[in-house]
């Protein structure tokens, strides 16, 4: 009876996965390429700021400021670009740019600097560019790129390029070609089901849900079927049906184990999607006037690469990254000196702020300065590098704070790990990272494209004993 119900069941319900089941073993399968193998090396993948051939004080960016009307902001940096110093002052309505010689605000300089930039990355110094402000996550600069605002830099090129960078980081994000703008598509439409996008996300995880629940009851009855039934199934003439039946059992039992993980921790990954994680409370926006850079200090700041400004204890500091140890340095505005300690007192005055806002009252187990990317806190988090915080708590609930970007970049909580250590380990075979990339994608490959021939040759039987019926 058990046998009868298995093998109906199986037969139904691969009607149903069978397209879900194809589409994303086979744009799981562009993955690696998209990633790895196939993925266009830029000839710098880093931008590196020029050196500031300046001296300025305290003081004289306080005069910059008050000449060009400036009386608050919310950070202050000096960047240079095609020969020529700016003072870089970030404000909530923009960016303004300051020519630090003739102390006038330069115009469209935002857009010059993002190009600046772009073209470092891609030492194209000759083919026509298009600017786009983005300031909202696309279909093509997807949220896991974290970053907000950005410029969109477009190369009029056979290859299309598309460099991404914000400015008010300096910094390089990504980039897109048409290569990988093609394999974006495809792994978004059939592998995490962007065509559905104009129905609420509790309705496509739904049913991506209720799908790959299918697809673990069609491998279960499946392996029921041919794994624990096949000994008293009716022998029957070979024939070339059959030969599909033999082929698709032995195939199907070898990789039903696979079927299992696949399905299992993508299962687990989608669900978490219904309670997503606000990133509204997660930025501290720190403010400042231009009367608070008044000094006597001759101190130089733009000695400092990549500075930028913090309060402290109501004091103003130059926060800037010793590259020596990859820590943060403070020295103070008004005299000059290095604050002893500044690089945990600021980082501890930034956790008892974002403890407040998610009312966390559990006390501090360990504290970890993080400059690698690890299992817990992945490369999708993109900051590096900031403070590791784990609280006593049931769920061992854990802050990573940047303090640059005066940013709690990751909340995680137990449930967390688990489907961080369930994906990856489950769905992206991250166990096998020591014996390196190349193997570990091949072999996502192999299993990929081992589940798509067992799911066709499995649909193709059916079809076949259908017709001859």
């Amino acid at each position: 009876m058990l046998k009868k119900y298995s093998y109906s069941i199986h037969k139904r319900l691969a009607w149903i996965v069978f397209i879900p089941t194809l589409l994303w073993a086979l744009s799981g399968i562009m993955h690696p390429f998209m990633s790895h193998w196939f993925k266009t090396r830029l000839p710098q993948d880093e931008y590196k700021s020029e050196k500031v051939h300046a001296n300025l004080t305290a003081t004289e960016f306080h005069h910059l400021l008050k000449i060009n009307g400036i009386d608050e902001f919310n950070d202050l940096h000096v960047v240079t670009f095609h020969g020529k110093s700016y003072a870089q002052i970030l404000d909530e309505k923009g960016i303004i740019y300051i020519d630090i010689n003739t102390g006038k605000r330069i115009k469209k300089s935002d857009e010059n600097y993002a190009q600046h930039i772009a073209r470092y990355i891609t030492k194209d110094l000759e083919n026509p560019v298009k600017l786009t402000k983005i300031t909202a996550f696309t279909s093509e600069y997807k949220s896991v790129n974290k970053y907000l605002p950005v410029y969109k830099v477009q190369f009029d090129r056979p290859d299309q390029m598309d460099i991404y960078v914000s400015t008010a980081e300096s910094k390089f994000i990504t980039f897109n070609d048409l290569k990988r703008k093609t394999f974006i598509h495809i792994f978004s439409w059939f592998h995490t089901w962007d065509f559905l996008n104009f129905l609420p996300s509790v309705v496509t995880i739904s049913l991506m849900l209720a799908v790959l629940l299918i697809l673990f009851l069609t491998a279960v009855s499946g392996l029921l079927i041919y794994g624990f039934f096949y000994t008293v199934f009716k022998k029957i003439e070979p024939t070339k049906r059959d030969k599909y039946r033999v082929r698709h059992r032995v195939l199907g039992l070898s990789f039903s184990f696979f079927v299992f993980t696949f399905a299992l921790s993508g299962a687990f990954h989608v669900w978490m999607k219904f309670n997503p994680k606000s990133s509204e409370a997660n930025v501290l926006k720190d403010r400042f006037s231009s009367e608070e850079l008044q000094s006597t200090s001759t101190f130089n700041l733009a000695s400092l690469n990549g500075f930028g400004l913090v309060h402290i204890a109501n004091k103003i500091y130059a926060q800037h990254l010793d590259t020596n140890d990859l820590k943060y340095r403070y020295i103070d505005l008004k005299n000059g000196k290095e604050l002893k300690d500044g690089h945990q007192f600021y980082s501890l005055q930034l956790l008892n702020k974002f403890r407040d806002l998610k009312n966390q009252r559990s006390t501090v187990a360990s504290i970890t300065w993080t400059t690698e990317f690890t299992n817990e806190y992945g490369f999708i988090n993109k900051y590096l590098p900031v403070m590791r915080y784990e609280f006593n708590d049931a769920d061992r609930t854990t802050y990573y704070i940047d303090p640059a970007a005066q940013k709690l970049t990751a909340e995680i909580k137990q449930l967390d790990r688990y489907e961080g250590f369930s994906f990856a380990f489950l769905h992206k075979f991250h166990f096998l990272d020591t014996l390196g990339k190349n193997f570990r994608d091949a072999t996502l490959v192999f299993f990929a494209l081992g589940i798509s021939l067992t799911t066709f040759l499995g649909i193709r039987m059916l079809k076949r004993k259908k017709i001859d019926s």
